[in-house]
């Protein structure tokens, strides 16, 4: 809705690539199959990082408002940490930031975005090695924009809860269903998700 009228927009192409580094920097060194299952059984701490980089290879028209591509270099530095707790339960947390170059061809001007701060804690059950079930909750803060010398109000401070279950079968198969929703939302969309997922592993759970 705009200015309290319904638009309908449609968009196709290409949209910016997503592209994402990342490294164990503890309790994960390179194992092989049969080291991985044992692994699997009872795993110690974990501490991880990564970093996600989207150029702007997307299509882009200064012209329009919403578009597939944003005409900007994004950045995401993350670190994240699995602490098992007793034998079938798990607390996973991630903490990481979102940082933007400028557009500089928005509507004839410049448009910046301050670091868009998230966070993300799962609370983990392993009933068995690949059937698993999951509560989680993540959270943003910032990105507030600017467009010329207007500072805009826009400032997101949202949080969303949700959860996740994967159910294996025939030793390399499984099937996740994960739903979410809007704990609270200051600004941005405030929407339900449901989604079905396949996944197969070239390590048999079993």
């Amino acid at each position: 809705m705009l200015e309290d009228e319904f638009q309908d927009i449609r968009r196709s192409g290409p949209a910016d690539p997503n592209l994402r580094l990342s490294v164990n920097l503890l309790g994960a060194e390179a194992m092989t199959p049969p080291e991985f299952q044992e692994f699997r059984k009872d795993p110690p701490t974990i501490l991880g990082a990564s970093i996600r980089i989207q150029p702007p290879l997307g299509q882009y028209d200064p012209s329009r408002l919403v578009n597939l591509g944003t005409n900007r270099w994004s950045f995401k530095p993350q670190i994240g940490l699995v602490q098992p707790v007793r034998k079938r339960f798990a607390i996973e947390m991630s903490l990481g930031a979102w940082f933007f170059t400028e557009n500089k061809e928005f509507f004839g001007t410049t448009r910046k975005q301050s670091p868009l701060l998230s966070g993300e804690f799962n609370f983990v059950w392993r009933i068995r090695p690949g059937f698993w079930a999951s509560l989680d909750t993540t959270f943003y803060y910032g990105g507030r924009t600017t467009v010329g010398d207007e500072l805009r109000s826009d400032l997101q401070r949202n949080s969303r809860i949700g959860g996740t279950f994967a159910v294996p079968f025939g030793g390399r198969h499984v099937l996740k269903f994960s739903a979410s929703s809007g704990f609270f939302v200051r600004f941005g969309g405030n929407f339900d998700t449901f989604a079905v997922s396949y996944q197969y592993g070239w390590i048999s759970g079993n």
